[in-house]
C-alpha cells in the first residue's frame, strides 16, 4: 500500500474511494456477524420463523434479506474458517489462487482441515449447497442446480487476474490500476441476488415473474368483488406493479423504500 501511494502520489479527492474500498470488506464482515447474531436469536427465541423460503404467510422482501443472512451463516463455525479473510487485502492473492488452483471445494468428502485458508473457502461453497438447496425446494431457476456455485468461481477468476495485475504494477513499474473488490464484496453481492430469486420463486412460483401479475389481476379482481370502482381498481393495480417493478430493479432489499411489501 505504501508503494502504491509513493507512486500513485494521489490527491484528498482520489484517496476518498480508495479509502471507501478498505473499508467497505471489513464493514461488510463485521455488519453481518451482528446481523446473523441477532437473527438467529430471534429464531430460537421463536420469533421468527427458520429456513425463511419455507414461510408461506411471508414477504419478499423480508425472506429475500433473512434467506441472504441463512446463506451467509455457513461461513461461521466450518473448522477454522474465518470471514475476516475474505475482507483481509493482504489475503486475496493467497485466496483467489487456492479458490483456482487447488479447487477445495471439490474435495470429496468434505472436511474441515484446520487450515484457516482452506477451510474458509470450503465454507463459502457451504453457502453455495445451502442455497441452491433452497433454490431446489422453491423451484428457482437461477439458483437451482449444478450451476449454483459458477457465477462466484469465474467471478474469482478474474478477480486472481486484477489482484495479480494490482500487486505487479506497484512493486514493479508502471501506473497502479484501481484496487480491486475483495472476495467478501463478490460474495455479498452474488448471494445477495440468488437470494432474491428464490424470495420471489418461494411466494410467486419458478416462472415469478407470470405470477406476479397473476397477483396483480387477483388483486384487482379482489377489489371489484368487493364493489370498489374501476378507476380505483386500475389506480391501485398501477402502484402494485410500480411496487413491483421496484422489487424487480432493486440490488439489495436495503435499497428498496421503507414499508415496500408483497
Amino acid at each position: 500500500m505504501f508503494n502504491w501511494l509513493k507512486k500513485s502520489a494521489p490527491s484528498r479527492e482520489a484517496m476518498a474511494p480508495v479509502l471507501d474500498q478498505f473499508v467497505k470488506p471489513m464493514a461488510i464482515a463485521t455488519a453481518l456477524t451482528e446481523a446473523i447474531a441477532e437473527y438467529f436469536t430471534a429464531v430460537k427465541n421463536g420469533k421468527i420463523s427458520s429456513p425463511a423460503y419455507q414461510r408461506k404467510q411471508g414477504n419478499v422482501v423480508g425472506i429475500w434479506g433473512d434467506t441472504r443472512l441463512e446463506a451467509l451463516r455457513q461461513l461461521w463455525g466450518y473448522g477454522a474458517s474465518d470471514i475476516a479473510l475474505l475482507a483481509n487485502h493482504h489475503q486475496q492473492k493467497r485466496l483467489l489462487d487456492a479458490v483456482v488452483e487447488e479447487k477445495p471445494h471439490l474435495e470429496y468428502p468434505q472436511q474441515p482441515s484446520g487450515d484457516p485458508v482452506h477451510d474458509t473457502l470450503q465454507a463459502i461453497f457451504q453457502v453455495y449447497l445451502f442455497l441452491g438447496e433452497a433454490g431446489s425446494a422453491v423451484g428457482d431457476k437461477e439458483s437451482a442446480g449444478a450451476t449454483v456455485f459458477s457465477v462466484f468461481e469465474q467471478q474469482a477468476k478474474t478477480l486472481r487476474t486484477k489482484w495479480g495485475e494490482f500487486e505487479a504494477a506497484v512493486h514493479g513499474s508502471g501506473n497502479v490500476p484501481p484496487m480491486p473488490s475483495t472476495l467478501v464484496e463478490i460474495l455479498y453481492e452474488d448471494v445477495t441476488r440468488k437470494a432474491k430469486t428464490i424470495a420471489l420463486s418461494s411466494q410467486f412460483g419458478a416462472n415469478y415473474r407470470a405470477g406476479l401479475n397473476c397477483f396483480v389481476e387477483l388483486f384487482q379482481r379482489e377489489m371489484k368483488s368487493q364493489g370498489h370502482a374501476d378507476d380505483k381498481v386500475k389506480k391501485e393495480g398501477e402502484d402494485l406493479q410500480m411496487i413491483i417493478q421496484k422489487i424487480l430493479a432493486a440490488e439489495s432489499p436495503e435499497s428498496l423504500p421503507e414499508g415496500i411489501r408483497i
